[in-house]
């Protein structure tokens, strides 16, 4: 498989299908090995969907992809990309400083967020400390 061909996007489900594609594998096939729903896979790969983490670890295990990888990817789609890159990118010496005043403005908007949008931001952020543990 052409590992260039398959991150060459930025979405995590046309990454499942093209790796999907290369290996020959049918959606009802991976689904099975999965233990989803081919239409699940099917939503995946139309972006109508974004994969738990669970799912996405076991997506990468069954088609060989990078778990980190795909995880950050599906994380991005989830949630954004200035939480993710401002907390996993590495921090100069100098903009070490810049970290504890973005943490505070993260959990002051956390805490001034509705309930459900809280408890949603909460998961996010256990998610990306996972992450950044990989």
């Amino acid at each position: 498989m052409k590992q260039e061909y398959v991150w060459a996007t930025n979405s995590s489900g046309e990454v499942i299908k093209r790796a999907r594609e290369a290996q020959e594998l049918t959606q009802a096939q991976l689904a099975k090995k999965c233990g989803c729903s081919p239409m699940h896979i099917s939503q995946i790969e139309t972006r109508m969907r974004i994969p738990s983490s669970q799912l996405t670890i076991l997506l990468s295990e069954n088609l060989s992809l990078d778990p980190s990888r795909l995880l950050r990817c599906a994380f991005r789609e989830r949630y954004g990309d200035e939480i993710l890159d401002m907390i996993l990118r590495e921090h100069t010496p100098e903009e070490e400083y810049k970290i504890a005043p973005e943490l505070k403005y993260i959990f002051w908007a956390v805490e001034n967020l509705p309930e459900e949008k809280r408890e949603q931001t909460i998961r996010a952020m256990e998610e990306l400390l996972k992450l950044a543990l990989v």
